[in-house]
């Protein structure tokens, strides 16, 4: 028989402490839905209140390997995994394990190649300082370009007319200071000489180069930074290290400071800086700048086939061998312990260990594991090579280039002629279209026409008034645009009575018209123009017509015509009709 306590104390809504022979835990949240914190985790509760519907579940992971997961009691959980690989902070590194790097760069170089070394990083100090001195100069040269585009304004150029000349020649000579400085960089540089035979540039090409490229066409490369042995029981492995690796690639390049004849092989190198291989050394650098060159002869690369749990994808090129399982026992069977367990292939790649007596120590991997082997085999061929070869001498550098060398700022006089005329020449003719076109848009706006079309000097005896509406009219709605068949759709019913009785002048006599009653073409140039009954701003406006419309004077009083309709006549002021007579 056994005793449990546990009680439960609010101490504000929706916060409760909890008391229990396991310990003390917070719940927050409302009835039916809450998180619980404790020492044994963190737990998610929810539930219906009233139905006894309850769930509770572990929202974070186990921190034990002796833990069990709530509601599967029967079932212990996986234990915890280590990190892959081991960190030291779990244990004391034992020997042959831990980070896989080279000694520091400063530390590498073989006596016999300190001169030629000093000579490098002479060189990079100086091709350093001239490409500081090249972004200076870039940045002078896009200020002179903006100040002579600025003032090449048209408005900036009537004032700064003088200085253009002066403008473009600082262009010009800052582009020269530019060019200069590009030139001295690209001198900067150590051209490097071997005394080979040519037997011996054959072999060096037909066996070390050409392993070395089929190489380079792995389907997978990694440089290997850290190996540990595994902890087969905690990890749950039968594999005996674990490694940290990295994607790489090999391939060919020269340095920016050496130049060879030979294209030296390029070795990816995730802890800095490219590794290269020439016929007769090893170049490095580290992140700083500075450079190491290791005798070839007194560096080794050697193979050995590895198994490898390969856990990604696997290479097209890799050969499979056997599989395994995520969670493995000692004779390789799967742990039904774990329910996310599942085969993992084993690959047999190539490692390839290069490494030197003063602490060059560099791990690759390569998906290819027979190239790996020749390459290894061919590097093995050409020191055998190097070490009864005819060889006179080592590699020679000789330095190109220097900082202090001459370089003529003077510019063709005949050019600077050329560019002040031609700029003078350009820009005059566009200063004279620009006029050119802007006294044209000014008489263009003060010609006289306004903006709605209307002349504004009217015929003399004709008053400003007689083609505005009258006092009592208020100005209709704009009409949509008629065409002049469809007069007879929008006449007034009224115009039949005027047609059949003519409406009279002022006098109280009917208007003769002036001229014979010969009609004439003639159409409406004005916006809208008003057809009234009579010759007259006080009578009524029978229709309105459009711009455009044509119709037939047929008589002339004043400054009014008479005008034909299809249902009679009408009259309209002068200065809206364009007649043809």
């Amino acid at each position: 028989m056994s005793f449990r306590f546990q009680r439960r104390v609010s101490i504000f809504p929706g916060v409760r402490l909890n008391f229990s022979g396991g310990g003390v835990s917070t719940t927050i949240g409302v009835r039916g839905a809450g998180v619980t914190f404790g020492k044994h985790g963190t737990f998610l509760n929810l539930g219906i209140p009233g139905s006894g519907i309850s769930l509770r579940t572990r929202i974070d992971k186990p921190t034990s390997p002796n833990n069990f997961q709530p509601g599967r009691a029967s079932q212990p959980t996986a234990p915890e995994m280590l990190p892959t690989p081991l960190s030291p902070l779990y244990r004391p590194l034992l020997p042959g394990e831990g980070e896989i790097a080279s000694a520091p760069v400063s530390s590498l170089t073989s006596p016999g190649l300190a001169d030629l070394k000093k000579l490098i990083n002479e060189a990079d100090a100086l091709r350093k300082r001239l490409e500081q001195e090249l972004a200076d100069a870039e940045k002078k040269r896009k200020r002179a370009e903006i100040r002579l585009n600025r003032s090449l304004w048209l408005i900036a150029r009537l004032f700064n007319w003088r200085r253009i000349p002066h403008l473009q020649a600082k262009v010009l000579e800052e582009r020269n200071n530019v060019d200069k400085l590009e030139a001295s960089l690209n001198d900067v540089i150590v051209n490097l000489e071997f005394d080979f035979d040519q037997n011996m540039i054959e072999k060096y090409q037909r066996d070390f180069e050409s392993d070395f490229r089929k190489a380079t066409q792995s389907a997978k490369i990694w440089d290997v930074t850290a190996s540990y042995f595994a902890d087969k029981f905690k990890q749950r492995t039968v594999a005996n290290h674990m490694v940290e690796r990295k994607t790489i690639n090999f391939g060919f390049g020269n340095s920016e400071i050496v130049n060879s004849p030979v294209s030296p092989m390029r070795l990816g190198n995730a802890n800095g800086e490219d590794i290269l291989i020439y016929p007769a050394f090893v170049l490095m650098r580290d992140q700083t700048g500075d450079f190491a060159l290791i005798d070839l002869m007194e560096t080794s690369l050697t193979f050995s086939g590895v198994a490898f749990h390969e856990e990604e994808v696997v290479p097209a090129d890799a050969n499979v061998i056997g599989k395994t399982w995520k969670y493995a026992n000692k004779d390789g069977s799967p742990d039904r312990r774990f329910n996310n367990n599942f085969p993992i292939p084993i690959v047999r790649c190539g490692e390839l260990r290069l490494t030197g007596k003063q602490g060059l120590n560099e791990a690759f991997q390569l998906s290819n594991a027979s190239s790996a082997n020749a390459l290894a085999s061919s590097f093995a061929n050409w020191q055998k090579i190097l070490s009864s070869g005819p060889i006179t001498s080592g590699p020679k550098a000789t330095p190109t280039g220097s900082a202090e060398e001459s370089f003529s700022d003077e510019r063709n006089p005949r050019e600077w002629g050329e560019i002040r005329h031609r700029g003078r020449s350009i820009y005059l003719a566009f200063d004279l279209i620009f006029i050119f076109f802007s006294i044209l848009l000014i008489v263009h706006l003060f010609s006289g026409t306004s903006t709605s079309g209307m002349p504004t000097d009217f015929p003399k005896g004709v008053e400003r008034q007689e083609i505005k509406p009258t006092i009592n009219e208020s100005p209709p709605a704009r009409p949509e645009p008629i065409a002049p068949s469809n007069i007879r759709k929008i006449q007034p019913p009224e115009l039949d009575v005027h047609a059949q009785n003519p409406p009279k002048d002022s006098t109280g006599e009917e208007p003769q018209p002036s001229h014979k009653p010969t009609e004439h073409p003639a159409r409406v140039k004005v916006d809208f123009a008003n057809v009234r009954s009579s010759p007259s701003t006080k009578s009524e406006v029978i229709l309105r017509l459009p711009k455009g419309a044509i119709l037939n004077v047929i008589g002339k009083t004043n400054d009014w015509y008479q005008v034909k309709l299809d249902t009679g006549t009408g009259w309209m002021n002068s200065v809206t009709l364009d007649v043809d007579k």
